[in-house]
């Protein structure tokens, strides 16, 4: 056999293996590890990212198995009509974390603290997986004051400093003003990449491991950075000037990383120190979950390979969150 023959053979058979491999890495992900992949992004010119509306998708995990609808907003909540004679609402902006699609929307703690506080009041779920201050306070100023909040809760995860540098789907952003605004460069690749993510086990846990390796490789700069900080401090001011500007108390809750909690990392973000001094800069009430979930140190409190809230995360910073708007005097 001609030597050319022989390595288009040699390179058929090899090409044919590695075909295999994929495919049975793929199944065995899908059966024994399967990862939280569920098709309900979609590409928004203003926010970068937003939730499908009125959809129904279910996100399993070899820790979870959830089933996840937005409404017409493209929220995890329920319908939400015109404010009833009396009712109050206390509107919830967050990322994933407030989302909580690891566990069912009664466990979230949302809905956790709707249902201690009791009537009259609503607690709405606007969380959005991605989000940080810069997505929220847009979302907050171009689609959600038609839901009439009378309180408003910011929900502050470490990734919101350096989140406003990687979007949801690992793009780089590009800042548009001093304040932090920002839309997504769009580009190809980006596409079908999030079709991949939304599609394959095996492509998901590559992905996720080298953006995860990123975001953290630039994190501890973050906490230097003074850009970093200013961008995340521009944003959350803004947001709470309006709605300063529309007469609504407004707050801050700093929800811990299971690295710090669970493994006495350090608080690679400084988020912990660094919030409170601009929460009092910004004169603005904030509440630091952090003491109160060392204090309790539950395993139980995150998923462990997730990293997110598992049922009694939730249900303790509900217990928390309540606390502390009791505290505020939104609640009487």
């Amino acid at each position: 056999m001609p030597p050319v023959r022989r390595w288009i053979r040699r390179l058929l058979v090899a090409c044919a293996a590695a075909f295999a491999g994929l495919v049975l890495a793929e199944g065995a992900l899908a059966v024994f590890f399967p990862q939280p992949i569920y098709d309900i992004y979609i590409r928004d010119a203003v926010r970068g990212h937003r939730l499908e509306a009125s959809a129904v998708r279910h996100c399993r995990t070899a820790e979870y198995r959830v089933e996840v609808r937005t409404n017409a907003l493209g929220i995890r909540d329920r319908e939400i009509g015109p404010k009833r004679a009396g009712e109050r609402r206390l509107l919830c902006l967050g990322d994933s974390f407030t989302h909580g699609a690891q566990v069912s929307r009664d466990e979230t703690f949302c809905q956790v603290l709707e249902r201690s506080l009791g009537e009259p009041w609503e607690v709405v779920n606007a969380g959005i997986p991605g989000y940080e201050t810069a997505h929220e306070r847009i979302f907050l100023h171009n689609d959600l004051w038609g839901l009439e909040p009378d309180a408003v809760l910011v929900n502050f995860y470490q990734n919101d400093v350096t989140g406003w540098r990687v979007g949801a789907d690992g793009d780089r952003l590009r800042l548009l003003d001093g304040n932090g605004a920002f839309l997504p460069a769009p580009s190809w690749h980006s596409r079908i990449r999030n079709r991949l993510c939304s599609r394959s086990h095996l492509y998901y846990i590559v992905w996720r491991a080298l953006r995860d390796a990123h975001v953290w490789r630039e994190a501890p700069d973050a906490q230097a950075d003074p850009e970093a900080w200013s961008a995340t401090e521009g944003n959350l001011r803004a947001l709470v000037e309006e709605c300063r500007a529309h007469s609504i108390p407004v707050g801050v809750a700093v929800l811990p990383w299971y690295g710090r909690v669970l493994q006495e990392s350090v608080d690679r973000n400084d988020v912990h120190r660094r919030v409170p001094e601009v929460c009092a800069a910004i004169g603005v009430p904030y509440l630091d979950l952090l003491p109160s979930f060392l204090e309790d140190g539950r395993a139980s409190l995150y998923y462990r390979i997730d990293g997110h809230f598992a049922h009694d995360g939730h249900a303790l910073a509900a217990q928390e969150i309540e606390r502390f708007i009791r505290e505020q005097g939104w609640v009487r």
